[in-house]
């Protein structure tokens, strides 16, 4: 093992946490620090044993890498949801995958919909909470997986003595589906974010939402900092193989048009979501823009950009004391 890090010149030394060298440096900058403007490269250990293969930038062993890569056919991250799969087959390592919806519409909750089909492939995830604590998530995953307790009784604590045997039977059942994700509610900057990612290497890691990271350096518009959010992501998800889902507020405009179809210029804060997006989706509640037209359990998931698929809408039925979407 080694410790891989970045680091700017003039800073103080870094060294690797197992065999104790000073690390190098190598290649070009990965970026330059906003706020000092000095470089910040990979870092390497330059002991054998713990030095991590140089990948070969020559076409030939490009080319190499992406045989491998077909013939192994593990690129494409089947989430086992039928409605978020079936437009281009899943997710793709190395990519983003980006949900939007306005408050109340169900981002988080067809998230954890998302989460507990991967889980139960085996995938590797890692959940980073903003909005909701790691609890709240937890009482939404406990409902989802036992046909008899309604959120309603765990939102509000109503608990008889059956709710409470029901609930430590589910939750003995879901510790072994879901003992390959790992779940923070207490990380709130981006590099310790990225970080994390790069620690646990997982094969798809979820933020909910990316409006609430807190980027490091001088204030600035917050577009420049989602900007910011959404090329680290990609770069991490493609240093790790991992596919990323993030999950986007959506701004206010959607809600003043006469069609509240969410548009790919309604993500929150600036274009650069739905352009670093291998998909754009957005789920949307009609029955709270025209309760006239559109019953309460209606819902739809729309792909407005799907870069190796198809768009198109997903109507779906919302059961919210289940906390479970169904496609109709």
């Amino acid at each position: 093992m080694f410790k891989e890090t970045k680091i700017a010149a003039g800073r103080q030394k870094q060294f690797c946490t197992e065999c104790g060298k000073e690390l190098k440096e190598i290649g070009e900058p990965l970026k330059y620090e906003r706020d000092t403007g000095l470089p910040i490269y990979e870092m390497i250990c330059p002991t054998e044993g713990c030095k991590k293969p140089v990948l070969d930038h020559s076409f030939g062993g490009l080319l190499e890498g992406s045989m491998k890569s077909i013939l192994a056919s593990g690129s494409i991250i089947e989430t086992g949801v039928p409605y978020f799969d079936d437009p281009a087959g899943g997710m793709t390592r190395g990519e983003l995958t980006s949900i939007g919806g306005r408050p109340g519409h169900g981002k988080s909750t067809i998230m954890l919909n998302i989460l507990d089909s991967m889980a139960r492939k085996g995938l590797k995830i890692l959940l980073f909470n903003r909005e909701l604590s790691n609890a709240a998530a937890l009482n939404k995953l406990l409902v989802m997986n036992n046909p008899y307790v309604t959120y309603t009784q765990v939102r509000h604590r109503v608990l008889s003595d059956t709710v409470v045997i029901e609930l430590k039977k589910t939750a003995e059942e879901i510790k072994e589906i879901y003992k390959n994700v790992i779940m923070y509610d207490d990380i709130r900057d981006l590099n310790e974010s990225v970080a994390a990612i790069k620690k646990y290497e997982p094969d798809v890691f979820i933020d909910d939402y990316i409006q609430l990271i807190r980027v490091g350096g001088p204030r600035q518009e917050r577009r420049f900092d989602i900007e910011e959010v959404m090329h680290e992501y990609k770069w991490v998800a493609k240093k790790t193989n991992s596919a990323g889902l993030l999950i986007s507020q959506l701004s206010r405009d959607v809600e003043k048009r006469l069609d509240h179809t969410p548009m790919m210029g309604d993500f929150a804060e600036g274009g650069t979501i739905e352009q670093a997006s291998e998909n754009a989706v957005f789920i949307q509640h009609p029955f709270s823009f025209d309760p006239m037209r559109y019953g309460p359990e209606t819902s739809e998931i729309i792909f407005k950009k799907c870069r190796y698929g198809k768009v198109g809408t997903y109507r779906l039925k919302f059961l919210g004391e289940k906390c479970k979407f169904e496609a109709m």
